[in-house]
């Protein structure tokens, strides 16, 4: 229930992350099941519409017990990607302004 709570602050915060250091994000294709299917786009080149981006799913909680007792020693502390996204870069520059805006 957090989790889910949580996911569209997460969305928001990754949004303004890319848009500050020209990052992607890849877009739902009709063979997302491909491999080779790697469409990406910048948050400006979207017009704001979230609708066509792939964003990241939550994890299942049948995956979070399962990673929490096989890998985490039942520490729940270890378990922090419930809650996930991506963001893609043509040029490490473009990585590094991405880090200093998530620490800001």
């Amino acid at each position: 229930a957090q989790a889910s709570a949580l996911d569209p602050i997460l969305r928001r915060k990754v949004q303004a992350w890319a848009l500050a250091s020209r990052g992607k994000f890849p877009l739902k294709t009709a063979n997302d099941n491909a491999e080779d299917s790697h469409t990406f786009v910048r948050w400006e080149e979207t017009s704001t519409r979230a609708e066509g981006i792939k964003w990241g799913l939550l994890k299942s909680p049948d995956r979070a017990i399962e990673k929490l007792l096989r890998c985490y020693r039942q520490d729940v502390s270890r378990v922090l990607d419930v809650c996930r996204q991506q963001i893609v870069f043509e040029r490490a520059e473009d990585l590094v302004r991405c880090v200093e805006a998530i620490k800001a």
